[in-house]
């Protein structure tokens, strides 16, 4: 299974199984005048031709299920398009397989850490609720669904919780083609929304305090579904290059200086920032536009607010040592930073 990339390789496969289940079909049929020289011909005919509809029935019933997972392909690809809108700092996994069979359609973490699951739908017309299972209106006519999605997307969402030692996952089902008409837009925590919705809900959705140590095993399990890659393989510039692209704060303004870091918390390669002026817990807004690697976080020293250097990661602060220490690389970048530094 290490090939499964979701239903378009369901699809594939059960597309060849079809055709192949069909090819011998009509080779059964195609033998029955040759059957007709044994000693039994009737007897061999009415095998060959009972064979051959059972072989056929068979292929016909793969060709449905091919036809059926494409249908979910198509759906996992609209959502797809959409998630690539969102930025870089997201983490976003699909089609992750599941212990004990079935899998995960999509599996974002947030860069505040907040983990969604979303399972893609792409039926047509109106979703509505009758107050037990969802239903779809088509033509004025209404349309039970095959499946219990709201039961399916929770179990799900167990699996990944209890694989993953996660305290919650945010449950989502999306239906990609249909129009969704529910008023509380959430039943039995989860989310059902269209297509169209999906977008402006995880940017919108705030963020939940969650302990260090979840979050550190769910960022190693994500690094863990790709083949390793040591990023300090690359130069140091293409280092900063990569790093600054996956965090999305390039191009920087020339009032700013990168340099590499390992984050203390979830020891991945990432970079801190300095600029002209910067004092120790410094709480003056830093040159606009403000990178996103740097927030407002307070600080357990002083107790008050200041602007730090985060981690693009898991979101950590990196604190202001790094770059007030004595041995710090940003030592040349103003001839006025050993002042500052001295009057922190």
């Amino acid at each position: 299974m290490n090939d499964w990339q979701g239903p378009a390789t369901l699809s594939a496969r059960w597309h060849s199984l079809s055709r192949l289940y069909s090819f011998v079909a009509f080779m059964m049929v195609a033998f029955c005048p040759l059957a007709l020289l044994s000693r039994r011909p009737l007897e061999l005919v009415i095998v060959l031709l009972i064979g051959a509809r059972i072989l056929y029935l068979t292929g016909k019933h793969f060709s449905q299920s091919a036809a059926a997972a494409m249908v979910g392909a198509i759906g996992e690809d609209d959502v797809a398009a959409t998630l690539s809108k969102l930025p870089q700092s997201w983490k976003i996994e699909r089609n992750v397989l599941l212990e004990g069979g079935g899998d995960v359609d999509f599996l974002l973490t947030s860069p505040e850490n907040d983990i969604f699951l979303i399972d893609a739908k792409a039926h047509t017309g109106t979703v509505l609720f009758d107050g037990v299972r969802l239903f779809r209106r088509v033509a004025g006519r209404q349309k039970p669904f095959e499946k219990d999605f709201l039961s399916k997307v929770k179990q799900q969402a167990v699996l990944i919780r209890t694989a993953r030692k996660l305290p919650y996952v945010t449950t989502i089902l999306v239906f990609t083609r249909a129009d969704v008409q529910i008023p509380s837009a959430e039943i039995g925590h989860v989310r059902v929304l269209a297509l169209k919705q999906l977008l402006s809900y995880l940017q919108s959705t705030k963020s939940a305090v969650k302990p260090k140590l979840v979050v550190r095993n769910h960022l190693r399990l994500i690094a863990a579904e790709k083949p390793p890659f040591d990023i300090r393989r690359l130069s140091e510039a293409e280092q900063i290059k990569s790093l600054a692209k996956s965090a999305g704060v390039v191009p920087l303004d020339r009032s700013y200086s990168i340099r590499l870091h390992d984050c203390w918390s979830c020891s991945n390669r990432i970079f801190v920032l300095d600029w002209p002026h910067h004092k120790k817990w410094d709480k003056r807004l830093p040159p606009q536009p403000v990178p996103s690697t740097l927030k407002l976080r307070i600080s357990h020293v002083t107790g008050d607010q200041h602007w730090a250097n985060t981690c693009f990661i898991c979101g950590q602060t990196q604190g202001d040592f790094y770059v007030f220490e004595e041995e710090s690389p940003f030592r040349w970048f103003s001839t006025k930073k050993e002042l500052l530094k001295n009057s922190g």
